[in-house]
């Protein structure tokens, strides 16, 4: 996981990255405790957490709409959006709050030293999880 500390590094980690465009995926995301590093996620072309939560909701026989999707990067937006419900953890990214918080069934819960998916399980708790 490649770390960048401002514009300059990420170019140079980017133009590292290149020769393996094809074959990798480069994201990245922030998180409010590092500020202002910014994390690089690789993986294999057609590999995500979006990815993942399609295959594993296939496999439960489930649909998106009855799925709850909690995160704390923007990077996690990319499979809570395809979720019924939605959770931001306090200390979550300013974007992917707001983000969530555009869904019809979100909820913000506390930060992660306080919590906070305790407080998301709590705020749903009339659905059967």
């Amino acid at each position: 996981m490649p770390i960048a500390n401002g514009p300059k590094e990420k170019e140079l980690v980017i133009s590292l990255f290149g020769n393996n465009k094809d074959q990798l995926t480069l994201q990245w995301g922030t998180h409010p405790s590092s500020d202002p590093y910014q994390f690089g996620i690789i993986t294999q072309k057609g590999i995500s957490k979006r990815t993942a939560a399609k295959k594993l909701v296939k496999s439960l026989n489930l649909d998106f709409s009855e799925v709850l999707g909690v995160g704390d990067t923007i990077t996690d937006w990319d499979f809570i959006e395809l979720c019924g419900y939605a959770g931001a953890m306090g200390n979550a990214t300013g974007d992917l709050k707001r983000n969530v918080l555009k869904k019809k069934n979100s909820v913000i819960g506390g930060g992660v030293n306080e919590n906070g998916l305790l407080d998301i399980f709590r705020h749903f708790e009339p659905i059967h999880y």
